[in-house]
């Protein structure tokens, strides 16, 4: 096994490492891995696999790697058939911040063949679009390059002090919720290159989600009840504008990153979402503008774009609760 650069120098013993999000990576350093695929986790919230090569003075390394959810690959065009133990494979991935030994985030996979599988959004390109919708029932798929640019902007969003706080704190919110497959709120949630299949039924659109179980119902022409269960993805009311459907929802609980991943929202979170066709009939334009004065100084405007994909299969990967609990080990 050989990686680049040859400081970041792998321990030969197997670690077994946490559930990660980004930050436990240097994303600004790469490392490359070659070896022969020995294990191979398919599961949400990650997937994992093993690399086995041979070290500089010639020993047995095995590298841990982990790379996006199944359900997003599934969106990337990897399935469980694109990669199988035994593969040899050269992997683009980022370091862990703790050093060598630790297990390294993967960016993009190559196989002898030559072949390429993205094993990240940052790595991965929207599909051509063929197909054109009537409406925008159906089902659809944001654009990797959309949620890398909505996950890079909250960055600059304007957070209050509590936020501030919150966010530079010891987290163990965010460890929980991670450990326990609770999926990241609105609206980062629906930035995410996953499966959406919207229907409509009974005076409602419906939001089926392939992350973690995610659902969602739009109620049509109704208000808000005065006295209503605050959860996760909140009470959502909904009207038509003309073909766009231009969605109201409050009643949030408080959720460690209950906007983004890692981001957090309170019980007044508030947001107003617009669903409308593009021109073609080929992409849905999504755009939400959210307010939570506990956490954001004034509100945001969250923008994606949405490919048609009528043909794609939702993975239907449940969240694996041993694989999530790995953050816990970190």
């Amino acid at each position: 096994m050989r990686l680049l650069p040859l400081a970041v120098l792998l321990s030969p013993a197997f670690v077994a490492e946490a559930h990660h999000s980004a930050a436990s990576f240097d994303q600004s350093v790469e490392v490359f891995v070659d070896g022969t695929v020995t294990e191979l986790t398919w599961a949400n919230p990650h997937t994992y696999f093993a690399v086995e090569g041979a070290g500089p003075g010639g020993e047995r390394v095995l590298q841990q790697v982990e790379a996006a959810p199944t359900s997003g690959l599934t969106t990337f065009g990897v399935t469980r058939e694109s990669l199988r133990v035994g593969d040899h494979v050269r992997v683009r991935a980022n370091p862990n911040r703790r050093g060598a030994g630790y297990i390294v985030f993967g960016i993009e996979l190559t196989k002898a063949d030559g072949s390429v599988l993205p094993l990240h959004p940052r790595a991965a390109r929207s599909s051509s679009v063929s197909a054109a919708a009537t409406s925008i029932l159906g089902t659809w798929v944001a654009q990797p390059e959309g949620f890398i640019a909505a996950t890079v902007a909250t960055r600059g969003w304007p957070v209050t002090q509590r936020a501030r706080e919150t966010m530079t704190g010891d987290r163990r919110d965010l460890a929980t919720a991670n450990s326990e497959c609770i999926p990241a709120g609105l609206p980062g949630l629906m930035t995410l290159p996953n499966t959406i299949t919207l229907a409509e039924q009974r005076g409602a659109i419906t939001f089926a989600i392939d992350w973690l179980g995610a659902q969602r119902t739009v109620h049509l022409d109704e208000q808000h009840p005065a006295n209503l269960e605050r959860t996760l993805l909140g009470h959502s009311t909904g009207t038509w504008e003309g073909a766009a459907l231009l969605v109201d929802t409050v009643g949030f609980t408080a959720q460690a990153q209950g906007m983004a991943p890692a981001f957090p929202s309170s019980e007044a979170k508030h947001v107003v979402e617009r669903f409308a066709l593009s021109d073609d009939r080929k992409h849905l334009e999504y755009e939400a503008t959210v307010e939570d004065p506990t956490y954001l100084t004034m509100p945001v405007t969250v923008r994606s774009r949405w490919d048609y994909r009528p043909e794609q299969a939702a993975s239907n990967e449940p969240c694996d609760r041993a694989v999530a609990r790995r953050y816990l080990s970190n």
